[in-house]
């Protein structure tokens, strides 16, 4: 079983809300996580991120892996860096910047294929 330190979102619509956990790595964003480590309130004025560090230690050296977003958090919060190997990264897909044909050259195109089937 892997181990992620992630976001569990608990706010209401418009009012973001999270909570610190450790969760398998399977689990849904919002499933049943195997421990509580902390809060996050992106709203707050002052003390945004409330944590149990000594848990939060443990885990990483458990082998746990923290999400991009966590280790920010992390860094910012605490100033615990934690190691790239330790980062779970999240690949977007690359943009192909193929270019589309025009209408006008497909349909030159096709007129130009009608014409040599009909002279064959």
């Amino acid at each position: 079983m892997t181990v992620r330190l992630r976001l569990q979102r608990i706010g209401r619509p418009k009012r973001p809300f999270y909570r610190l956990v450790a969760i398998d790595k399977k689990s849904k964003r919002d499933g049943k996580p195997i421990e509580l480590l902390g809060q996050y309130d992106p709203m707050a004025e002052s003390e945004k991120l409330k944590m149990n560090q000594e848990r939060v230690d443990w885990w990483l050296k458990k082998g746990a892996v923290a999400s991009e977003t966590v280790a920010v958090l992390l860094k910012k919060a605490a100033g615990l860096i934690v190691s790239e190997e330790k980062i779970e990264k999240t690949e977007e897909p690359e943009k192909t910047a193929e270019k589309k044909e025009e209408p006008a050259e497909k349909k030159e195109e096709k007129a130009e294929e009608k014409k040599s089937e009909g002279t064959e």
